[in-house]
């Protein structure tokens, strides 16, 4: 008997023959009432420290007319890199850079008009000319929380805007379904690794000489920022995860705080504002999921100064913070 009401049981949930009781919710209806609920970044993308964003794209969904995926998606911290090739003309993709609405206050961008679920929206950022032609979709979440799609060529040809059309309705369809993965972190790697608690706002007004500094940290917290009167006037900054390297023909190689160390000193920019980039690379074993580095640029309004110096202190501290 105790069988024949357990099969009976069973047979129940499996055909979905039940009678709902008056007041109570149905799987379908909950999922309904889900899926017509605003969508924000945070319910549809998890934590933003470890968000695997190439979870995110399907090189075998890009259709074969904008051409072929010539390289793979490739993880970083806080985006994902892919390349779509047609007739010779590589298109270059990043997607990532989880950014706040505000943040798009300086920038040109306008609301584009296509009809996304959950209240999303999509604002489409300038064309660029000159040596890089780009296209940036930018995907409004309702928390206003910003997922970026950047698809550039560096020569005329191919669609870069189809591109990242393409990549948008892959990530939208992606983010809605909650098929967003998460890299699986361990204890020395700097994915949780809150930037702007390597150095405090005193310690880097000490190092640099420049009063009333401001820290400003980057939704993942991979990345921190000490400005002066508005972000975009950097002083220093603090990049935690993979990034470009620095590495130059004037870059030299040292030892910082037990760690190999590339520093490089330059002056960029019209106003002749001093730059010194210092860098230095896992080398622990076993490695993360990705390669992780450590990069932090000082610049000074005295191109006169050794931004080097600061630098280097700075670092130092930073270095000696490291999982690894």
């Amino acid at each position: 008997m105790i069988r024949l009401l357990a099969a009976c049981a069973l047979l129940l949930c499996v055909t979905g023959c039940g009678t709902a009781l008056p007041g109570t919710a149905v799987p379908n209806e909950t999922a309904a009432e889900e899926a017509a609920e605003p969508l924000t970044a945070k319910a549809a993308l998890g934590d933003f420290a470890t968000i695997d964003y190439c979870s995110l794209t399907d090189a075998n969904a890009v259709p074969q007319r904008l051409g072929s995926v010539a390289v793979l998606p490739r993880g970083a911290y806080d985006e994902c890199r892919l390349s779509v090739q047609k007739d010779g003309v590589d298109t270059e993709v990043r997607l990532g850079s989880l950014q706040e609405e505000d943040h798009l206050t300086n920038s040109e961008y306008t609301l584009d008009g296509r009809v996304l679920p959950r209240g999303l929206r999509v604002y489409r950022g300038t064309e660029t000319g000159g040596k890089v032609l780009r296209c940036v979709l930018y995907l409004r979440f309702a928390d206003r929380i910003l997922l970026t799609i950047d698809t550039w060529t560096r020569e005329p040809g191919g669609d870069r805007c189809a591109v990242a059309d393409a990549v948008l309705a892959i990530a939208v369809d992606r983010a809605a379904a909650k098929r967003v993965r998460h890299h699986d972190v361990g204890a020395r790697t700097l994915f949780r690794t809150d930037a702007c608690d390597m150095l405090s706002v005193e310690v880097v007004r000490a190092r640099t000489g420049l009063p009333d500094l401001l820290a400003s940290r980057s939704l993942t917290r991979h990345v921190c920022r000490w400005y002066h009167a508005y972000p975009g006037d950097v002083a220093v900054d603090l990049y935690l995860g993979p990034a470009e390297s620095t590495w130059t023909g004037d870059t030299v190689e040292e030892t910082l705080a037990g760690h190999r160390t590339l520093v490089t000193a330059s002056f960029v920019g019209r106003d002749g504002v001093a730059v010194c980039a210092v860098e230095t690379s896992i080398v622990a074993v076993p490695r993360p999921a990705v390669n992780e580095s450590a990069v932090l640029w000082v610049e000074l309004p005295r191109p006169a100064t050794d931004a080097c110096r600061p630098a280097r202190e700075l670092a130092s501290e930073v270095w000696a913070k490291l999982p690894w």
